[in-house]
């Protein structure tokens, strides 16, 4: 996968500096994909941290595309009190639904 990436990076003239977060991504969707293949089903052990991954990878590239024009430092210093406040709450959120009705995590077919 990662060399897929490498190729279409090189075919759309991109540089690994601006693409990086693409590699974090694939990590994320292989965990996803081991998951589901090791018990057939949608492991929080595989599931929780790859979409970390994801969001991670996703959030990375928002800054490293330029697609947001600030700089990542510049933003963390200015928003890190409200982003620090959303992922907590999601964080208790995730806790509290997954101790509410764990066992009941869809299978994957």
């Amino acid at each position: 996968m990662t060399s897929a990436i490498s190729i279409l990076a090189l075919a759309l003239g991109l540089q690994f500096v601006r693409i990086w977060p693409l590699y974090l991504g694939a990590a994320g969707v292989a965990g996803i994909y081991v998951g589901i293949r090791k018990g057939n089903r949608f492991t929080v052990d595989f599931v929780v941290p790859s979409l970390a991954f994801i969001l991670l990878s996703s959030f990375f590239l928002l800054f490293s595309l330029d697609v947001i024009a600030m700089r990542f430092l510049d933003f963390i210093r200015r928003f890190w009190l409200p982003l620090m406040t959303v992922c907590v709450g999601l964080a208790y959120l995730a806790v509290y639904f997954y101790k509410k009705g764990g066992a009941n995590f869809p299978k994957a077919h």
